[in-house]
C-alpha cells in the first residue's frame, strides 16, 4: 500500500522518479495498481517509458546525416541526450486499476489539493506479479515471520502456557525472531534503498548510452525495403 498525503503547508506533490519495480532476483513481471481511494486532489498521472536500443534501429534503417526530424516523429525518441521513448500516460482517478508489464519504466506526475485550504490525498494497493516459470523464496517456503502471531501462538503452547505472563514476555523480548513490526520496518527501509541505488545506477547507464547522431547515418533507406 502506498498514500500520499497533502496538506496546506505541504500543498503540492513534486512528482515521482523514473523506476522499474523490483530486482533482477525478484523476477517481477507485472504490476497491478489499483487507486481505491483519493480526495481533494487535482489530475493525477502515471507516465510510461521505455529505452531505445539504437542498435537494433541501426540494423533496421538508416537515414542521412543531419536528418533527425522523421526518427523524431516516428519513434517518439530524442536525437540528443538519453534514448528513452516517451509512451505517454494513464490518468489515476478513483476506482481505476492498471496493469502493465514490469519492462517499462513509470513514474507518478506531479498533483496537488484541489482546495489548497483543505487536506488531500490519494492511496493505492500495489500487486506484483512474479515470473510463475521461476521459483524464488516465498511465504510458502519460510517460515511465520510476525513476531505477534508467533507470541499469540506461545501463550497456548506447552510449557510456556504455565508460566507467567511477564516470564514469557521477557523470553520473547530475548528471541532474535521472529520479527517485531519495527525491525521489519527497518527491513523494508533499508529494501527501498537498495532499489534506489540500484535504479540510479540503471538510469545513469541509460543515460549515457551513444546517441542516435553517433550511430546511426548513412543513405536513407526507404520503408517498403525494411526486412
Amino acid at each position: 500500500m502506498a498514500n500520499i498525503h497533502l496538506t496546506p503547508e505541504k500543498p503540492k506533490y513534486e512528482g515521482g522518479s523514473w523506476y522499474v519495480e523490483g530486482q533482477l532476483n525478484e523476477h517481477i513481471c507485472a504490476t497491478a495498481l489499483f487507486y481505491y481511494d483519493s480526495d481533494n486532489i487535482t489530475e493525477s498521472r502515471l507516465s510510461f517509458r521505455n529505452h531505445v536500443y539504437i542498435y537494433n534501429l541501426r540494423d533496421r534503417f538508416s537515414y542521412s546525416q543531419g536528418y533527425h526530424h522523421g526518427i523524431e516523429a516516428i519513434f517518439a525518441i530524442k536525437t540528443k541526450g538519453d534514448k528513452m521513448q516517451d509512451l505517454g500516460s494513464v490518468i489515476t482517478q478513483e476506482g481505476r486499476a492498471l496493469f502493465f508489464p514490469n519492462i517499462y519504466q513509470h513514474r507518478v506526475e506531479p498533483f496537488e489539493p484541489a482546495d489548497k485550504t483543505r487536506p488531500g490525498y490519494r492511496k493505492i494497493v500495489a500487486l506484483f506479479l512474479v515470473d510463475p516459470v521461476i521459483q524464488i523464496i516465498s511465504t510458502g517456503n519460510v517460515p511465520l515471520q510476525q513476531k505477534h502471531w508467533w507470541k499469540d501462538g506461545l501463550r497456548d503452547s506447552e510449557p510456556l502456557n504455565c508460566l507467567p505472563s511477564e516470564t514469557r514476555d521477557a523470553i520473547t523480548r530475548e528471541v532474535g525472531y521472529p520479527y517485531g513490526i519495527d525491525e521489519a520496518r527497518l527491513v523494508r527501509e533499508d529494501l527501498i534503498s537498495e532499489r534506489k541505488v540500484v535504479n540510479s545506477d540503471d538510469l545513469r547507464q541509460w543515460a549515457q548510452m551513444p546517441n542516435l547522431r553517433d550511430r546511426v547515418q548513412g543513405p536513407l533507406t526507404p520503408y517498403s525495403e525494411w526486412k
